[in-house]
């Protein structure tokens, strides 16, 4: 019975995450709306696109975090409710460290960004 209730909750973490990746990937004409601006006299200014799609996917990253973070933090409840299993909680914590960096990626992108000029 607990196993059923396991995996049904996984399963609604995981859909509801892939709900959210499918809604941001939803998103990228934004970054086109960018470029069509950029273009004067015929030319595009150099780097604009590439720099508008590096933007967009240093935006979008976090969100991915934030869903091994979910992911993570449902797995660690679980795996401290059902007997402590060690193997389980290692795992979880290797989801919320995936997920901590990937959040972190898009401020250490910017600054990385912004020291090149």
């Amino acid at each position: 019975m607990k196993k059923n209730t396991i995996m049904n909750a996984k399963r609604k973490v995981v859909s509801t995450t892939a709900s959210l990746a499918l809604g941001m990937s939803m998103l990228p004409a934004k970054v086109f709306a960018y470029t069509v601006n950029d273009v004067q006299d015929g030319s595009a200014k150099d780097g604009s696109m590439i720099k508008n799609i590096l933007k967009w996917v240093a935006d979008f990253i976090p969100f991915i975090g934030l869903g091994f973070g979910i992911v993570g933090g449902v797995q660690l409840i679980m795996a401290f409710r059902n007997d402590q299993n060690p193997e389980a909680m290692g795992t979880a914590v290797k989801n919320l460290v995936v997920a901590a960096g990937l959040i972190a990626f898009s401020a250490i992108y910017t600054m990385i960004e912004k020291s090149m000029g």
